[in-house]
């Protein structure tokens, strides 16, 4: 939950901004290239997408719910591909005059104005240990078929 100081504004704004900043938020972010399904909230994030599954306008789960799939549902079984964040993203403003330049009507080969910058999130930091785990049971995996393979296929005679 979010506070912020309210004390200059009228008792009727006041609420009412109130309510939106005090809403709790549960936020998930799908970091793999694939749709992920959430069996026990019956509902699929897209990819690289972040969500708040607490959000009145599309979702109608409680605070339990939610807390009891991050401890053993289906987020817990998915942490791979699913990290709940402890805040909302970042908005980001986008300044239109930037966009658009009205004088030109051909795109030119001059160096770009916009900047990119990476943003690191520690939320979203996937440790090494489990990509090099999964990679030696992948490894193990298609050593086993190699050797039924081999064992399967019939060996050439030799002749003398």
């Amino acid at each position: 939950m979010e506070w912020r100081h309210l004390d200059n504004l009228e008792l009727k704004s006041r609420n009412k901004i109130a309510y939106f900043i005090m809403r709790e938020s549960f936020w998930v972010v799908n970091i793999s290239p694939k749709q992920i399904l959430l069996e026990d909230l019956a509902t699929s994030i897209k990819p690289f997408t972040t969500v708040n599954l607490l959000d009145p306008r599309h979702y109608k789960y409680t605070l339990e719910q939610l807390n009891k799939s991050k401890e053993s549902g289906s987020i817990y079984k998915k942490g791979l591909f699913i990290k709940v964040r402890e805040c909302a993203p970042p908005p980001t403003p986008i300044d239109m005059s930037k966009l658009i330049d009205k004088a030109s009507s051909m795109p030119s080969r001059e160096k770009s104005i916009f900047v990119i910058e990476e943003k690191e999130y520690e939320e979203l930091y996937v440790g090494d240990s489990e990509e090099q785990e999964r990679k030696k049971i992948d490894e193990q995996i298609a050593k086993e078929h190699a050797d039924l393979e081999d064992e399967d296929q019939p060996q050439p005679s030799k002749k003398v």
